[in-house]
């Protein structure tokens, strides 16, 4: 069956078993057979991107791999991870990630062995009660060649094999779900046994809400209330089973009011609540939601000259931000500078806290992006006052598309030289967690992954905090800002904590770029790529390096080795010298002309490879590229066509017709067999053909057997080594020697191939000419012999 037809059928099944179950088909997203290849660093992921919508109850995900090419193409496994938010990570042994890199994911999953097999079924993932939003997979072929090393070989030579994947999502919504208010009492009634699911919408600042069932009255003489509530955020909550994002409340053995907190929800989205009446009798509730919301910053700057007394517990919560100049970038400091407070005008009080925005400021290029406090559209350094006792919150926001293939890098660091002296140490708890508030009732809190502690008791004053997010997922992320104070207790022989007296000033720098910095270190090159609507930065590394960053040393080589290889394939073309001089010496000086264009510009093609530590490039390296694959040809050529006994006139139009038709194919696929087997195939016609029309004029073989011997076989022999090494025995590791080897075949076989000057010699060595001896008749019949 043809791999097309798959997710047809396979959609009308499922429309009709949604049909039977009450569900209502809504999407459907597929694609049509996207190639995909082995995988050897994240250039080679191939990207889909499906939507979930809201209600969904369950999200299906169904993938056919198929091959196509000759019976002899192998069945290849494709693996594919599919990630909620963002695109997918693969972090195995080629895709080793820096240190102080964030590779926690809010959802992911890998199928590591989707066969190519004609005869496989397809595979199936099924999702229950996603949440909605976008969700990326990436496809590729695995690693399942036990590390073996394939040759470098001609495309001609090679199997044409394609292998390609079909992904197909179904989703499935729940429709009827009743709607709720928060922040007042909702009447519910519940049949016997019977459960209603109900949402609300919480809002973007929201950091905890507190559910709370204030009546419950039972149609019978039960006091107490067999009501058992479960709460999710974005999506519907799973009643059966663990799950760390549904909160259940059971008011069964609790009295009324029934309440729960829950810290950190999901802010700006929905809040599905599933309520369930245990009892056999109908009961008749008062609930409500009433979310703890961060009071924003006024955004109306207020001019100060210099800092104001230290800020006490109960203060307005002030945030300080200093106008942004040339020399904001180097230095942050708050000495000698004019800035700009924002104040929240919030008083700190128990369950309040603060929460500004951070400003986009979108730079040159692809994932180049700043994010700053500002005012008004004016950037702001980013200097911030973290007050007494204040929780302290900034969002930014990660767009779906445009910034979802970079790096997002956050570095914090305690600005100390510019705070008041104070006898205590500080440090800063930073959380980043996104679309939740990272609060609780005691301050900050994250897990250890998502946090950073800048720390004044570091010593270097200059060190910072960072933190990576390799290719972050879309939405608003938040930060929490929270200082700690405490001294070295000597007795103890440890810290301990005590009141902070003053502000903390924190040096704030959120900014994204492609792949780590907007560089890979001097192991590798920082390039974009794209997968159908999907653009993304990744690193290509060299010289054995591997990982996200080129920072994986498991399998480098050392830059002794590496210097040795670049000098291998740069100095092994003067070889060519010894050729270049006898051409001269023989006055074949278009020839000799041709041979030091070609070790010129072999020379330098080599030194400017972009895969390799040490590199110097004279001029563009396709410029350099097209020189020496042309130069390299037309030497074939020359000398093939040298070597033929043709009258100058002829020489001189091959020479030029040569000239034209190898550029042509050079220019057209330089990597081809067809531009090095159609030009050697043509002048080796030529130079045999007219070797056998002197034979035939001669009467006697030509060259002579001598010249066979002692030039020819040994030429040929250097040049039939050369090709046989470059067409079956280079491999990405050997290259370097291989093509050395190469290199100096080619060039030696120059020495052996020029054809001699006429003159009368018949030593075995470079430089003598052929004796051609001729039988003639005289005229009285007697066999006579000449020298010609």
């Amino acid at each position: 069956m043809d791999a097309d037809v798959v997710p047809i059928i396979f959609i009308w099944v499922l429309q009709n078993v949604a049909r039977t179950s009450g569900y209502t088909f809504v999407d459907t997203t597929w694609t049509t057979g996207l190639e995909v290849s082995e995988y050897e660093s994240y250039k080679n992921m191939r990207l889909f991107k499906f939507e979930v919508p809201d209600d969904t109850v369950r999200a299906v995900f169904s993938m056919k791999a198929i091959v196509k090419g000759n019976d002899r193409c192998p069945n290849r496994k494709i693996s594919v991870n599919i990630q909620e938010g963002g695109y997918p990570l693969h972090n195995t042994s080629s895709d080793i990630f820096p240190d102080k890199f964030y590779l926690n994911r809010s959802m992911s999953i890998s199928l590591p062995g989707i066969s190519t097999d004609a005869h496989s079924t397809s595979t199936e993932l099924y999702l229950s009660v996603p949440k909605p939003g976008s969700y990326f997979a990436g496809a590729f072929i695995s690693e399942d060649k036990d590390g073996k090393s394939d040759g470098i070989t001609q495309k001609e030579f090679k199997e044409v094999c394609h292998y390609f994947i079909t992904i197909t999502m179904l989703s499935y919504t729940k429709q009827g779900t009743q709607q709720m208010a928060t922040s007042q009492n909702n009447a519910v009634q519940l049949g016997p046994h019977g459960g209603g699911m109900y949402r609300m919408f919480m809002p973007n600042d929201v950091w905890r809400y507190v559910i709370s069932i204030n009546k419950c009255v039972v149609h019978t003489n039960l006091s107490q209330c067999p009501v058992v509530l479960y709460t999710r955020s974005a999506s519907f909550p799973v009643l059966r089973g663990r799950d760390k994002d549904t909160h259940l409340m059971n008011c069964t053995d609790a009295g009324i009011p029934c309440r729960s907190t829950v810290h950190s929800p999901l802010a700006g989205t929905w809040l599905y609540l599933y309520i369930n009446n245990t009892y056999n009798a109908t009961v008749d509730l008062i609930l409500s939601v009433l979310p703890d919301e961060c009071l924003s910053i006024n955004s109306a700057p207020q001019r100060r000259s210099q800092l104001q007394s230290p800020i006490s517990s109960d203060s307005q919560v002030t945030v300080t931000v200093f106008p942004m100049n040339e020399d904001s970038q180097t230095n942050r400091t708050a000495a000698n500078t004019t800035e700009t407070q924002v104040l929240y005008n919030v008083t700190n009080q128990e369950g309040k806290c603060a929460i500004g925005t951070l400003g986009r400021f979108q730079g040159p290029g692809d994932f180049r992006a700043q994010f700053w406090p500002h005012v008004e559209d004016v950037a702001l350094a980013s200097t911030v006052v973290i007050p007494v006792g204040s929780k302290v919150v900034w969002s930014y926001e990660i767009l779906p598309q445009s910034d979802a293939g970079g790096t997002l890098h956050i570095s914090v660091h305690i600005n100390s030289s510019s705070m008041p002296i104070k006898p205590y140490n500080t440090s800063v708890k930073v959380c980043i967690m996104r679309g939740r508030l990272p609060l609780d009732d005691t301050g900050v809190t994250c897990p250890d992954t998502n946090m950073l502690s800048p720390n004044t008791s570091d010593g270097d004053s200059s060190e910072s905090e960072d933190l990576y997010i390799p290719y972050p997922e879309s939405g608003r992320w938040y930060m929490g800002l929270q200082a700690l104070c405490y001294e070295f207790d000597a007795l103890s022989n440890q810290t301990k904590p005590v009141l902070c007296t003053n502000y903390t000033l924190l040096d704030l720098h959120v900014s994204l770029s492609p792949c780590v910095d907007g560089e890979c270190g001097k192991y590798g090159e920082c390039r974009a790529y794209s997968s159908g609507m999907n653009i993304y930065s990744t690193c290509v590394c060299f010289t054995g390096y591997h990982g996200y960053g080129c920072t994986d040393t498991s399998q480098a080589l050392p830059e002794s080795v590496q210097l040795l290889q670049t000098m291998l394939l740069t100095l092994s073309n003067l070889f060519f010298i010894p050729g270049i001089v006898l051409a001269i010496y023989r006055r074949f000086y278009v020839e000799a002309f041709v041979y030091a264009f070609n070790m010129f510009f072999s020379t330098f093609y080599h030194a400017c490879d972009r895969n390799r530590l040490y590199t110097w490039c004279l001029m563009k390296y396709d410029t350099l590229s097209f020189c020496d694959f042309y130069g390299s040809i037309m030497s074939f050529w020359v000398t093939i066509i040298i070597m033929a006994r043709l009258p100058d006139e002829a020489k001189w139009f091959l020479h030029m017709l040569g000239a034209l038709g190898i550029s042509i194919g050079v220019e057209y696929d330089r990597y081809s067999l067809p531009a090095f087997i159609v030009p050697f195939a043509i002048a080796a016609v030529v130079t045999f053909g007219s070797w056998m029309y002197q034979c035939r004029k001669r009467r006697s073989c030509y060259p002579s057997k001598k010249r066979w011997l002692c030039y020819l076989l040994p030429g040929i022999l250097l040049a039939g080594i050369g090709l046989c090494v470059f067409a079956f025995a280079e491999t990405d590791e050997n290259y370097a020697y291989t093509h050395s080897v190469w290199h100096f075949t080619i060039a030696s076989s120059v020495f052996f191939l020029l054809p001699p000057r006429r003159r009368k010699s018949d030593q075995c060595q470079p430089g003598a000419k052929d004796r051609v001896v001729t039988a003639l008749l005289d005229h009285e019949g007697n066999t006579v012999q000449a020298i010609i």
